[in-house]
């Protein structure tokens, strides 16, 4: 694992350090604030293999759409806790409220499973 000061993915070991390894895991502050483990930022990590390692006898054949999919909601969800930021939590409309609800029950299992080990 490789960890730079103030997570600054942008310096030069891990930006090439990523075209070695053909992708990057990076870790959230924010996420480990609120007691995720592993504290994973889906949005900022990336796989540049993942499209070849999709496909007959390795994944579903939806795979790619379901990852899209979950990738743009979590994208959603960002964007809809940002603007909350600005004009207010409540002022979200249902959409909005929809993503940030998705988010939610995606990050929980991880929460709830905090400081236990994964099951092997």
């Amino acid at each position: 694992m490789l960890t730079m000061p103030g997570g600054d993915i942008t310096r030069p070991v891990p930006d090439l350090t990523c075209y070695i390894t053909e992708g990057q895991i990076v870790l959230s502050a924010d996420l480990h604030a609120l007691g995720a483990y592993p504290p994973v930022d889906a949005l900022e990590s990336l796989s540049r293999l993942m499209r070849k390692a999709a496909g007959p006898g390795r994944t579903r054949a939806d795979h790619l759409d379901v990852a899209a999919q979950t990738t743009a909601a979590l994208a959603g969800a960002r964007r809809a806790r940002e603007l909350g930021e600005f004009i207010g939590a409540g002022a979200s409309g249902g959409t909005d409220r929809l993503y940030l609800d998705f988010e939610r029950a995606c990050r929980q299992p991880l929460i709830s499973r905090a400081g236990r080990s994964p099951a092997c």
